[in-house]
């Protein structure tokens, strides 16, 4: 299949960044390393009503959420809240994630051009990135962040609803049924306006400026594409919405553990699909840059 064809095919281009995946697997290093903090965050949040990260811990969680948390089995409801929280996953995205998908994306082109794959050399070509990688992580994180607040203003709007059937009743439910699917498409749409970036700043050296305006250059003719090989993927977070969601209604009966289980299935599902967005992404951008 011509770079042409593929560019124009969702699923081809799609089914060719995960053939790039399981061929050179160095691409997933950094993937790892991300995991592996995540993990280690998830064990500190995991032992923090314990002894004796209790002693750090607890103060603060008493004071936040309250005394009954230290203890099981509401201690796992901190857990799940904490490790899923909004601000401490698009830190973590913003600070962390942003360096080593940057080195990830080094590696990819390295194997395009056919050079060797030199970890120390893709560490390096991020490092002198950084802040321009930081930057270009941290604005889709603030878009989605916003657009979240005028979706809350929705969902506000909708709890003051007190129909009990009727048309106003029917919207209602969808609003708030739909509030964890459409928090997934935000978070798509968010990533979709901004993909191209990073991929500029580490394959092109851009600066933010330039590699934002490469962005939206190659997004005026393809967002559409764009945001449907992104919302692809995303599928797969599908399943752990459903679960929590069902949790959340019979919390009675599921046991406290799922919520921490769930947790973490939810960030390495996150995690996977990071992969499969920035490697998709970035080899369509490398496609374009050939079409030229």
């Amino acid at each position: 299949m011509s770079s042409e064809s593929k560019s124009k095919q969702p699923i081809a281009l799609i089914k060719t960044a995960i053939s790039t995946l399981f061929t050179h697997p160095q691409i997933l290093s950094p993937y790892a390393i991300i995991a592996f903090y995540e993990f280690l965050i998830f064990e500190l949040l995991f032992f923090a009503p314990r002894y004796p990260l209790v002693t750090f811990f607890g103060p603060i969680i008493r004071k936040l959420e309250g005394e009954v948390f230290l203890h099981y089995p509401f201690s796992y409801y901190v857990l799940a809240k904490w490790f899923q929280s909004t601000l401490l996953q698009s830190v973590i995205f913003v600070v962390l994630n942003s360096f080593f998908i940057g080195v990830s994306i080094a590696i990819i082109n390295a194997i395009n051009n056919g050079q060797p794959v030199i970890l120390k050399a893709a560490f390096k070509r991020a490092a002198a990135s950084y802040v321009h990688l930081f930057i270009g992580a941290a604005l889709p994180v603030a878009t989605m962040i916003g657009l979240s607040q005028l979706h809350e203003l929705v969902i506000n709007r909708a709890l003051v609803i007190r129909s009990t059937s009727g048309i106003y009743y029917i919207l209602k439910q969808m609003v708030l049924l739909s509030v964890p699917y459409f928090n997934l498409f935000l978070a798509v749409f968010s990533t979709a306006l901004f993909i191209y970036v990073i991929p500029g700043i580490i394959i092109d050296k851009k600066k933010i400026f330039g590699a934002l305006a490469s962005n939206f250059k190659i997004l005026w003719k393809s967002f559409g594409f764009t945001l449907l090989v992104l919302i692809l993927p995303a599928l797969i977070y599908l399943p752990v919405i459903l679960l929590q969601s069902t949790t959340s209604i019979y919390k009675d009966a599921a046991p406290p553990e799922l919520l921490g289980i769930l947790a973490i299935v939810g960030v390495i599902l996150s995690i996977v699909i990071d992969i499969i967005h920035y490697t998709t992404m970035t080899t369509y951008y490398l496609l374009k840059k050939e079409e030229k």
